[in-house]
């Protein structure tokens, strides 16, 4: 963390964070904790569901939608 922290900070550019998602929605807000609470200042966060299909990880989803600044893309 501190590693890429130190690479990153010179940078002007904002740093993407790409998320894989496939029915983990049980580690899923402690990875999006760490990542927000990172001292990187200028971050977005791209969660990519590679085809959840159990109803608890849909719902994890839709709730970390709500709560965090990310955008999710749905595959099929």
């Amino acid at each position: 963390k501190k590693a890429v922290e130190k690479i990153l900070s010179g940078s002007k550019r904002p740093a993407h964070v790409i998320v894989p998602y496939y029915n983990t929605g049980a580690y899923v807000r402690d990875a999006l904790d760490s990542i927000i609470n990172a001292t990187y200042p200028d971050k977005e966060i791209i969660i990519v569901n590679d085809g959840s299909d159990v109803l608890e990880s849909l719902a994890v989803l839709y709730e970390v939608q709500e709560k965090y600044p990310v955008e999710i893309i749905h595959k099929k």
